[in-house]
């Protein structure tokens, strides 16, 4: 019953937060299948995470440094690999959109969160934290803080959610709210 109340919660904040269109009819089934499915590939990405995500690198996104990702999560716009700075290893994105206010993002960020605290891995909440009030970013880590058990295959893997604006002088998007999920390298 808890994670059905979950999906449901879930459900209305992202119908009303624009990642279901409003136009959209979803049937409870469709959009608990639809929270089932963000799981799947999530555990799919953070699994692949060892190999520098060797299973999920598609193809070299053109006059870019990025490749796009075989695994598109459900809720995102856009998912591609990003090379990390000064290293070989690559980072996963998320990119849940811009959003024509921060109100509006912020909901999002939210979202994105619980749905990320809510998948079968043991994470702990390392940082929850703002900036200013153009940036805010909530971290964790791939285990459990109170316990010495941790997989070194995954010892240094961060996984991110931030909200950002981006200065007006940097855009030319008017709505520069932007939500974005990363898993990476610490």
């Amino acid at each position: 019953m808890k994670v059905k109340l979950l999906f449901l919660s879930l459900f209305f904040l992202f119908a009303n937060q624009g990642l279901i269109a409003q136009e959209e009819t979803v049937s409870d089934e469709e959009f608990d299948a639809m929270i089932e499915q963000f799981f799947e590939e999530f555990a799919y990405i953070v699994d692949d995470y060892p190999n520098n995500f060797a299973n999920i690198k598609g193809e070299k996104i053109p006059d870019e440094a990025e490749f796009n990702s075989k695994i598109q999560l459900v809720f995102a716009e856009e998912c591609y690999l990003s090379p990390a700075f000064l290293s070989s290893n690559l980072t996963f994105v998320a990119d849940f959109g811009d959003y024509a206010s921060q109100e509006e993002a912020m909901n999002v960020f939210e979202n994105v969160s619980t749905l990320v605290e809510n998948t079968s891995f043991p994470f702990s909440l390392v940082s929850d934290e703002s900036g200013d009030e153009n940036i805010y970013t909530r971290y964790w880590i791939p285990f459990v803080l109170d316990t010495e058990k941790v997989n070194p295959a995954f010892s240094q893997m961060s996984i991110t959610v931030r909200y950002f604006k981006m200065p007006s002088f940097l855009t030319e998007n008017p709505t520069p709210h932007s939500v974005v999920l990363n898993i990476a390298i610490i």
